[in-house]
């Protein structure tokens, strides 16, 4: 696949992920009408997310579908989560876990909120699911569970009926 290929499909994931984001935390969050307020409209974040992590000079590290978003809790209070979204439809360097680690720590330090870190994954690997990443060194921990799915499992016919427009 060209490279260019691959920015066209990530322009496309981030579109659908627009579109159809109500659909996507109901997917991924069986009480999402209970927790989200999805009266109110979302917040893409991608100028702000690119700010966090800007390309790396050479031009590796251009992320296009990692998606940023605001979105408002029910309970009344002000507070918000931002998701963060990312779509690897390769193994890569094997680094994902850590990357997700990195996103949060960034994402958590500059706005000081609670965050959700989902990671779709569209590889063939069975076996692959970084999930968990934990940095430990003399006794001090600090360990981060991101929510990892495989965009094959997840819409296998025998996984689940399709209930949103998500799903599709």
């Amino acid at each position: 696949m060209t490279k260019f290929s691959n920015r066209t499909d990530d322009l496309l994931w981030k579109s659908i992920l627009e579109q159809t984001f109500i659909h996507f935390l109901r997917f991924f969050f069986v009480k999402a009408n209970d927790i989200f307020d999805l009266s109110r409209p979302f917040d893409y974040l991608d100028k702000e997310f690119e700010s966090l992590f800007p390309p790396e000079p050479n031009g590796k590290g251009v992320r296009f579908v990692d998606k940023l978003v605001k979105v408002y809790l029910k309970d009344g209070s002000e507070k918000f989560v931002l998701c963060h979204i990312e779509v690897q439809s390769r193994k890569g360097k094997g680094d994902l876990a850590e990357r997700m680690f990195r996103y949060f720590y960034k994402i958590f330090d500059k706005y000081q909120v609670p965050i959700t870190a989902i990671a779709i994954l569209a590889d063939d690997n069975c076996d692959y699911r970084p999930s968990f990443y934990l940095q430990e060194f003399v006794g001090t921990e600090l360990a981060t569970h991101s929510i990892v799915t495989k965009y094959w499992i997840k819409m296998s016919p025998s996984y689940v009926l399709i209930k949103t427009p998500f799903q599709l």
